[in-house]
């Protein structure tokens, strides 16, 4: 999104339309309806006191100020039609299991949050926020928020949860809200960029990425252990993944000195590793961004979240330096190509005479996870994430690429977790890459005026 005039705020009541990028979305989990793969929980467990009331105060506030947790959607002869119901009580069912050992009493707090984590949400029934609270002492507590992925991601849930816990500390204070008056609202960002989109901007952003993605396009999955479930399959595995501090400070050196980010090192080793496995240097790779570029976008909650691909030739004779300062320039490009949805970009691709049959844009993905982490803060109680692994077992997750690598920086280094298909690979496998991948960022950091194919 470019930085012209101000989003105009759409006429009050009139439904708000669907934001491109839900499109996708919305299509997808018609079809799937009773799929947990678009759920996105959030749990807490909280020791120490807590104010259930300036709790529930606080998430009818939170619904009441994003329009967008108030729109119910219904499916239509011609898709989709919205409509935001006006601000309301807010219900927080108590779940009451202080009279069972704590332990016992946790352990039921689990796996009835599991229960609500998976289950489906009535989209024509709003708000599509789902919170309930289980005590299992007075000083003991698991919060859990679940929202459909049709109106979050990953920037929503973090803001959610600081809406949250600065309006808590306020009504505990009984103090005003501090939280600044929205800027625009969900549906008024909507009916914008779908005015941009059809005003010319949808042809022109087409028109780059089917020139991007021209020709016969190569293979871009792996090759698989098993042939597996073609298209998008009900399940993945993980492999956990970590680059120590000493390396990914040089990521990071590397990354400034070429005016680049820690993301393009990343992304243009990871180029260097799938030529080598797919033996062959024209490589393709997907990635989630946050497609917030705007101001009034930045405290909304809302499903802003987009893919783009990135494509690049992997020259072996190439120097890594020189390699990377055009993958800088092809992925600046294609953010500034990014307004128009990539399912769209996925039909004008196939749509052309010399595009390869089923071929997919990319069957690999890189996600660097740069926003603050999501965190709760409830007064002087002390919050952390129930469980750590996260509520939805990775086993109804849906998975289409071959491999998600989803790496977040800290202090630490730089880790995370890479997702696969275990329909298709086995983690031997997942891990022997990785393992690839950390060598190419090691000798790329080091020496990066070696050639590609020095870096293997």
């Amino acid at each position: 999104m470019t930085p012209d005039a101000r989003i105009p705020r759409r006429p009050d009541g009139a439904p708000p339309p669907l934001m491109p990028v839900q499109e996708g979305m919305w299509q997808l989990a018609a079809l799937l309806p009773e799929v947990p793969a678009f759920t996105m929980p959030a749990a807490f467990r909280v020791l120490g006191a807590l104010d259930a009331d300036a709790l529930r105060e606080a998430l009818r506030e939170v619904v009441a100020r994003h329009e967008v947790l108030r729109t119910a959607l219904r499916a239509t002869a011609d898709g989709c039609e919205s409509s935001v119901t006006p601000p309301s009580a807010y219900d927080l069912p108590i779940v009451d299991l202080t009279r069972e050992p704590r332990n016992k009493g946790l352990r039921s707090a689990l796996a009835r949050a599991q229960q609500v984590a998976v289950a489906p949400f009535d989209l024509g029934a709003a708000p599509l926020l789902r919170a309930t609270l289980f005590r299992l002492a007075q000083d003991d507590h698991v919060v859990l928020l679940v929202t459909h992925h049709l109106v979050s991601d990953g920037w929503s849930v973090g803001l959610m949860l600081r809406e949250i816990s600065v309006l808590y500390g306020a009504l505990r204070e009984r103090r005003p809200s501090p939280l600044r008056p929205l800027a625009a609202r969900y549906g008024d960002v909507a009916a914008w960029m779908r005015a941009r989109l059809d005003g010319g901007l949808r042809a022109q952003q087409l028109a780059y990425w089917t020139g991007q993605l021209c020709g016969p396009l190569p293979a871009a999955r792996l090759p698989p252990d098993r042939p597996g479930t073609p298209g998008t399959a009900l399940g993945r595995a993980r492999v956990p993944f970590h680059l120590a501090t000493e390396l990914s400070l040089a990521i990071r050196d590397l990354a400034q000195q070429e005016g680049a980010t820690e993301f393009m090192v990343l992304l243009a080793a990871l180029h260097v590793l799938l030529a080598a496995v797919l033996q062959q240097p024209d490589v393709r790779v997907g990635a989630h961004f946050a497609n917030r570029a705007r101001p009034e976008t930045h405290d909304l909650l809302g499903l802003f979240a987009g893919t783009v691909v990135h494509r690049a030739y992997a020259d072996p004779t190439l120097r890594f330096r020189r390699f990377l300062r055009q993958v800088r320039a092809t992925a600046l490009a294609a953010y500034e190509h990014a307004d128009v949805p990539i399912e769209e970009v996925a039909a004008a691709v196939a749509a052309r005479e010399d595009a390869s049959a089923g071929e997919p844009l990319f069957s690999v993905m890189l996600q660097l996870q740069t926003a603050s982490p999501a965190e709760l803060e409830l007064g002087g109680a002390i919050a952390a994430p129930f469980p750590p692994r996260g509520l939805v077992d990775d086993r109804l997750r849906l998975m289409t690429p071959d491999l998600i690598l989803d790496l977040t920086p800290s202090a630490a280094g730089v880790s995370g977790t890479c997702f696969y298909r275990p329909d298709r690979f086995d983690g031997g496998t997942v891990r022997a890459w990785l393992e690839g991948y950390e060598a190419v960022l090691r000798e790329a950091t080091a020496s990066p005026d070696a050639r590609l194919q020095a870096l293997l």
